[in-house]
């Protein structure tokens, strides 16, 4: 009986675990998804320009405006 109560805790604290994750995960795709005003076009904008998304030689307030699909 002492083995199935090891087993029994290591699953609980799999579950937990694995819980907390996924909560974590949600709050982090949430944060992801809240609307800012935006920096070079009238708005409210879901993602920043930077050099990462926007390397291809427009001109950031064009690159806003394809970055959240305006216009």
């Amino acid at each position: 009986m002492g083995i199935l109560k090891w087993i029994f805790g290591i699953v609980v604290g799999i579950v937990f675990f694995y819980i907390l994750v996924l909560i974590v995960n949600s709050k982090i795709q949430e944060n992801e998804k809240r609307q800012f005003p935006c920096q070079y076009i009238k708005g409210m904008c879901t993602k920043k320009v930077n050099w990462k998304n926007c390397s291809g030689g427009l001109p950031e307030n064009e690159c806003e405006r394809k970055l959240n699909r305006k216009g």
